[in-house]
């Protein structure tokens, strides 16, 4: 009966200690609107080789986008519909605004690079427990 003890006991410490180092991760901070911005500005100049009045207006946009989707989703108070919606919608005009800068190669170009973007995306979240295909959803997630 002592060992029995002992080893439940060493087992609870155990996973004691692990949800405690677990729970310590630090979790990952969104970056500014206009950190984002500059890292949007910077994947379109090497993506599609720009102007230098194209470059200009791309990253005032992004900017504006950045700072317009911080408020947004300020605003939408963690309802995930809303927060859906206000993004599609400004994304739509994002893009709009996008078509009448770039060139049509460039904007082609750039909706193929967005897509691949959108697709890691999804794909990064598939790892974590209650993300992903079928968790959280009552059916097994892929094993």
């Amino acid at each position: 009966m002592n060992k029995y003890v002992k080893r439940v006991s060493v087992t609870m410490l155990c996973m004691f200690l692990v949800l405690c180092l677990s729970a310590q991760q630090p979790q990952r901070q969104r970056a500014s609107a206009e950190e984002r911005a500059k890292n949007e500005t910077e994947l379109m100049k090497k993506e599609l080789n720009p102007t230098a009045e194209q470059l200009a207006k791309l990253d005032s946009l992004n900017l504006v986008h950045a700072k317009k989707m911080d408020e947004l989703l300020a605003s939408a108070g963690g309802d995930r519909e809303k927060i859906r919606d206000v993004m599609q919608t400004t994304m739509n005009e994002k893009l709009t605004a996008m078509q009448k800068i770039l060139t049509d190669e460039q904007f082609v170009k750039w909706i193929k690079v967005f897509q691949e973007q959108q697709q890691q995306r999804q794909g990064q979240g598939q790892g974590r427990p209650g993300q992903g295909q079928g968790q959280g959803q009552g059916r097994p997630g892929p094993r």
